[in-house]
This record gives structure tokens, C-alpha cells and sequence, in this order.
């Protein structure tokens, strides 16, 4: 730590002292040897030392170093002691500091007294002697007052009582505490305890008597009765006297309002029950909604599951009527054209003379054309592919319908995971994509169209299909509404959503478009082998 702050010094060993902010000096003398000796002297004795060799120097100094204690040489080569003083103002008056000069004069010290001297010492050969123990005993009194600002700002009272005697003192502080005007508690301890409130008179005298008995008084609080009636808590802390045998024969403590406390700590807890009541009526009512989101939920599965049920059912019931239909068409009707046309026995190239084999042939021709139809209808309705050999296969036979009926190629990649469909929902997926490749011919504009499938994530299967066509805007439920396309899309997006799957549109005017149709595959049997 520098010995000072203004020409040379010492530094104290060890570093800066514990009570540095109170242990500052300024010494303000224009002899350097006198400087110099008095700083050593005061730095050994762990003082923070600064030096000024002027007044005005010194005032600079002294506004910086509220705390420290001034050892001012009465002549200065600017102002006296008396003038430097003066200049620190109101704070001077109250600032510690000691004189010291060269030429001793009662009248001075008096005057230098007045002013709140603390000493008042003479250079000579004894004045190294003095000083230490000057200043020591200044520092202590320098405490004591900062005590005293520290007693009075927390307006707390001290109380002595003498167990003996039963003689109980206390400050003008410990009154107002309680209530009372100075001298309004009696010299006795009866006086105190009737201003105990009557619910902590007997606590507050166990408390007391194992004080008394121990030699020790932990720190209590308990509530008073204000002559106005007010109730007043108080937080009290105490020290036990015992003469040499240990008996108790004083208590010394102090008393401190905490009725602020006690109203926060009041105030608190009634806030923190109220927020656990709050927070337990927070969980009665996340535990409510929670049952209702699990029933919703419940419900909702139940709903999801009895419309994928109905779904199932729905499009199982028009496979059947697609079938019933197809084995009309293919079993009968078929049949009883192609034994019409048999009876009908038409020429294989009619006489054109003769109107009679004209008309049979004409007729014949038609009937091979209602054959044919109707089994293109068969077909389409339940091709026979489907049922027989999977979606792989059907698709293939669909790429090559489309080719001969509608020219439209349409390209294939095909894996292995399309055959794993339940057979609902591998009809479903035939249907919507053969929807698709008929919006293709009626409304890209192209020759050629894609159709891929693929195992995707959650054991679903995607199917593709895919154009560079004219495009359209899909945006909000125009797709699904679109004239060009009826209700088709529309169609093909609820009844996946119904089997749990789902219908993904991309498309842009002049840019084509891509439908992903997502459908669930089906879960291998359960193999109770597989447990063990």
C-alpha cells in the first residue's frame, strides 16, 4: 500500500489494512523532515498515510478523504489551521483532527479546541513519543462514534438490568420503542414486563430465566401493548453478566421495532398460501383438462376408427358391387351377346345385292362391339389382375389400358412393398391412381405420364404420379373443386384420410404436377413365437 500520496513514503508491510476506510491520515505540514518522519511513524502503526504542504493542497486533500483523521500543523505558508478548517465548512466542525505546532501558545490551543480538536501537540523531541498513542486513542473515539451513528440509525434501545436489585435502566430509544415519552417506564423491571402483550408474558419469561440460568440469551422476538392499545413487535438481542462464581448478576441488550418485518412477513405468507391455493386450483384444473383432452382424445380414436371401420366397409361394398357388376357383365351379359351372335349365323362377307345378309352382318358387327365393350367394362370395373396378383401387377395392366385407349405412356418404378396392402385399401390405391392418369389425358396436354412406388416412413406406402403438363392452382379447396376435375380429388383425399392416409398436391400453372397418395401397409400377423 503507498505510504503516501503526494512525495515520498513508506509502504505497509502486508498490504492494505483491515479498517483502511478508517484509518487514513493527512498530514498536511510544509517541513519535509517533519513529513517524513511522522508519515514512517504512522505507516509502522498501520495507517494509510497522505500528505499535503499547503492549505489549499490540503483542502483538495481533505474533500477526497472524508474519513480521514487531519494532523494539521497550525502554520501553514498559506492559512493557519483555524483558516483551513473554517474552509471545510459545516463538515469540518465534525471532521477528527489534531493540531500540531512549533510554537506553543494556550491561547491557540484553546481556540483550535473550540473548534473540535482532538489533541492539540508540540514538535520537539517527544512528539514521536506522543503521537502513537494520540492517534490510537482518537481511532478508538472514532469508532465509538461511528457506533453511536450505527445505534441511532437503526433505532434500536439498549436496556440494563440488574438481576439483584431488579433495577432496570434504558435509553430515551428503548422508550420511544415502546411508546412512551423518556421516563415514562418505571426504574424497575415490573414496569417492562407490562408491557409485554399478556399471550407472550410466559414465554418471554422462560426465555429470560434460561438466559439467566445459562449465561447466554439468544435472540428473541415478541409483541408489546403501545399505551395507545397498538400492538408492536419486537425483535430483542441480550448479553449476560456473571460475577466470578458465574452467577448472572446483569443483563445488557437492546430492543428494535420490527413491525415492518413482521407486516412483510404477514403479507408473504398470506401470498404464498394464497398462491398454493391458486397453484392447487391451477392442478384440479390442468388435471380436469386433462381428463377431458384424454376423453376427447378417446372419442376421437373411437370416431377415427369407426370411420375407417365404415370406410373399409364403403369401399370393400364397392369392390363387391364392382365384382357383382364385372361377373354380370362377363358372365352373362357377354354370354347371351355371344350366343346372339352365333344364332344370328351373319355372312362373313355379305352379298351387297342382297339386303337381308347386308342388315346380318351389320347387326353382327354390333354385337362384337357390345362384346368387346362390355368386356373393357368388365375390366375397368374389377380387373381380374387385381385380386389375382397385386397392385404391382395392376398397375402394369392399368400403364397398358391407358396406352391402347387413351394413348397416354405412362412410365412405371414399382417396388416390392405395393403387394403388402390390405385388399380395401390396395383397391383404393388402383382406383385413385387410374383417377389421376384420366385428369392426366383430360387436362395436362401430354403423351406421357409417371407413376412410382415406394416404402415410406411410418410403415406407409407412397405412390406417386407425376406430369410436366398445364398444371392448376391447388390452393384452399379449389383443388378439390376445380370443374376440370369434378369432385375427384376431393373423393380421393377423404377416403385416404378415413383408411389413415393422406393426399399431397403439388402443382403450378404451365409446370406440370405431383400427386403423393400416402396409405397405411398392412401389419404382419402376430407370431406368439416371437414372444418366447
Amino acid at each position: 500500500m503507498p505510504g503516501t500520496q503526494g512525495g515520498g513514503g513508506e509502504t505497509m508491510p502486508g498490504g492494505k489494512p483491515p479498517h483502511a476506510p478508517y484509518r487514513q491520515a493527512l498530514i498536511v505540514e510544509d517541513d519535509p523532515v517533519t513529513i517524513h518522519l511522522i508519515e514512517r511513524l504512522m505507516a509502522r502503526n498501520g495507517w494509510e498515510v497522505h500528505t499535503a504542504s499547503s492549505g489549499e493542497e490540503a483542502l483538495r486533500r481533505a474533500r477526497s478523504l472524508p474519513d480521514a483523521l487531519l494532523l494539521l500543523d497550525y502554520s501553514l505558508p498559506d492559512m493557519t489551521a483555524e483558516d483551513l478548517m473554517a474552509g471545510l465548512g459545516p463538515v469540518g466542525s465534525r471532521r477528527p483532527f489534531v493540531v500540531i505546532t512549533g510554537q506553543g501558545s494556550e491561547e491557540v490551543a484553546v481556540a483550535m479546541m473550540k473548534l473540535g480538536a482532538r489533541d492539540y501537540l508540540t514538535k520537539g523531541a517527544r512528539l514521536l513519543d506522543q503521537l502513537p498513542a494520540v492517534v490510537e486513542r482518537i481511532y478508538g473515539e472514532m469508532k465509538l462514534d461511528q457506533l453511536k451513528r450505527a445505534h441511532r440509525a437503526s433505532q434500536a434501545g439498549t436496556f440494563v438490568w440488574d438481576t439483584r436489585t431488579g433495577q432496570f435502566t434504558c435509553t430515551a430509544e428503548f422508550e420511544s420503542v415502546y411508546g412512551v415519552q423518556p421516563g415514562g417506564l418505571p426504574a424497575d423491571v415490573e414496569g417492562f414486563r407490562d408491557r409485554i402483550h399478556p399471550d407472550d408474558v410466559e414465554a418471554l419469561e422462560r426465555h429470560l430465566l434460561v438466559a439467566l440460568a445459562e449465561g447466554h440469551c439468544r435472540p428473541t422476538e415478541f409483541r408489546i401493548v403501545w399505551p395507545d392499545g397498538s400492538v408492536h413487535w419486537i425483535a430483542g438481542w441480550a448479553d449476560v453478566l456473571c460475577d466470578t462464581e458465574g452467577k448472572a448478576v446483569q443483563m445488557v441488550g437492546l430492543n428494535m421495532d420490527v413491525c415492518d418485518r413482521k407486516r412483510t412477513e404477514v403479507a408473504l405468507a398470506q401470498a404464498n398460501d394464497e398462491l398454493q391455493i391458486a397453484a392447487e386450483r391451477l392442478r384440479t384444473a390442468h388435471a380436469e383438462l386433462q381428463a377431458t383432452n384424454e376423453g376427447l382424445e378417446r372419442r376421437v380414436a373411437e370416431r377415427t376408427a369407426q370411420l375407417r371401420a365404415l370406410a373399409a366397409e364403403l369401399t370393400h361394398s364397392e369392390e363387391r358391387e364392382c365384382l357383382r357388376i364385372s361377373t354380370i357383365l362377363h358372365d352373362d351379359l357377354q354370354q347371351f351377346l355371344f350366343a346372339a351372335r352365333l344364332r344370328l349365323d351373319a355372312p362373313e362377307c355379305p352379298d351387297s345385292e342382297n339386303p337381308l345378309q347386308a342388315s346380318l352382318w351389320a347387326v353382327d358387327r354390333l354385337l362384337e362391339q357390345c362384346i368387346r365393350v362390355t368386356r373393357d367394362l368388365s375390366h375397368e370395373l374389377s380387373p381380374p389382375v387385381l385380386a389375382e396378383d397385386g397392385l404391382g401387377a395392376a398397375l402394369e395392366w392399368l400403364s397398358h389400358w391407358m396406352r391402347e385407349n387413351h394413348r397416354l405412356e405412362v412410365r412405371l418404378r414399382l417396388d416390392a412393398s405395393a403387394d403388402t396392402l390390405e385388399p380395401d385399401v390396395r383397391a383404393l390405391i388402383f382406383r385413385s391412381v387410374r383417377e389421376l392418369l384420366l385428369n392426366v389425358v383430360k387436362h395436362a396436354n401430354v403423351k406421357r405420364a409417371y407413376v412410382r412406388t415406394r416404402r415410406a416412413a411410418g410403415d406407409m406406402l407412397e405412390v406417386v404420379v407425376s406430369d410436366s403438363g398445364a398444371g392448376f392452382n391447388p390452393d384452399g379447396e379449389q383443388a378439390g373443386r376445380d370443374p376440370r376435375f369434378g369432385t375427384g380429388l376431393f373423393s380421393i383425399r377423404g377416403r385416404l384420410n378415413m383408411v389413415g392416409g393422406r393426399l399431397e398436391v403439388t402443382s403450378t400453372p404451365g409446370r406440370g404436377s405431383r400427386f403423393l397418395l400416402y396409405a397405411p401397409l398392412a401389419r404382419p400377423p402376430h407370431d406368439p413365437a416371437a414372444d418366447g
